[in-house]
């Protein structure tokens, strides 16, 4: 599941958090934040990460991905989506139970 595999990992639920606590941010502001409170993820990461946020619906950026090359595009949370996978997730988890519930023992 993709979006597991999103949000299991630290630094992207750290940039979430901040992007709906602080606002749209552009990937060094983010990369400058996470520094300042211990994580120090190299601005390369940051992007990364952001890429993959915007894949599963987390994040959007004002500036159109074929055209961003050149230009300092900024990221906001997309304050819906973290609640729709998190039900997904749990969806996800409920499945397996019922699945091992229901096995002839």
């Amino acid at each position: 599941m993709a979006a597991i595999e999103t949000m299991g990992n630290r630094a992207r639920t750290e940039i979430l958090r901040i992007l709906l606590t602080e606002g749209a941010m552009t990937r060094t502001q983010i990369a400058t934040r996470l520094a300042a409170e211990g994580a120090d993820v190299p601005l390369r990461m940051v992007l990364r990460h952001l890429n993959a946020m915007e894949e599963q619906g987390l994040v959007v950026c004002d500036v159109p991905r074929e055209v961003r090359h050149g230009r300092t595009p900024a990221w906001s949370a997309n304050p819906d989506r973290p609640q729709q996978l998190a039900e997904q997730w749990l969806g996800y988890l409920r499945s397996a139970r019922e699945a091992d519930s229901s096995s002839p023992e």
